[in-house]
């Protein structure tokens, strides 16, 4: 039996690339797809100690977007030899992270998380800082992990007085 070596060796080896390279590049595509809220809701706080802020995060996905992690800062610029920097101080968030957000159904309730701090957003933020609020999660098909984040600068056109709908709505009423 005599072997082609191009035919049985390379060929399939060649084969065996590319279709890993293409399955890696199709599911790489799956990644979570999370919208943020463009508002910070200002709201009267369920244990009655002060105010509290929520932003809203939705699952825009068909599949559950796991292992949900969120950062609420205040990004200070702060001058140093040379420049400029920014330094960051996290807000406290009553849970910070959220094993399952579920996906998209018939249950608009299901796929939207609210983030919610007692922290005085209000008192400590002044121009020019902002304050930025990041989320990261996996794909529950593929583990692939993407971060979202959502900068907001100026506190007369973010916060808004009252409390996010029910379901896929970033409206505050």
């Amino acid at each position: 039996m005599e072997i082609n070596f191009v035919k049985d060796i390379v060929v399939p080896i060649l084969i065996g690339v590319l279709s890993s390279a293409l399955f890696l590049f199709l599911a790489s595509r799956v990644k979570p797809r999370l919208r943020i809220s463009p508002h910070i809701a200002s709201m009267p706080h369920a244990g009655g100690c002060g105010p509290g802020y929520g932003v809203k995060v939705v699952n825009l996905s068909r599949r559950s977007a796991t292992e949900l992690k969120a950062r609420l800062a205040l990004v200070r610029k702060i001058a140093v030899a040379g420049g400029l920097i920014n330094k960051t101080e996290d807000f406290f968030l009553e849970k910070d992270s959220v094993f399952e957000l579920p996906g998209m159904s018939e249950n608009l309730e299901d796929s939207a998380f609210r983030f919610i701090t007692t922290n005085d957003i209000e008192n400590d933020w002044a121009s020019p800082n902002y304050i930025l609020f990041s989320v990261s999660a996996k794909d529950s098909l593929t583990g692939f992990s993407k971060v979202f984040s959502q900068s907001y600068v100026l506190k007369r056109d973010v916060l808004k007085a009252g409390e996010f709908e029910i379901g896929h709505s970033m409206r505050i009423v």
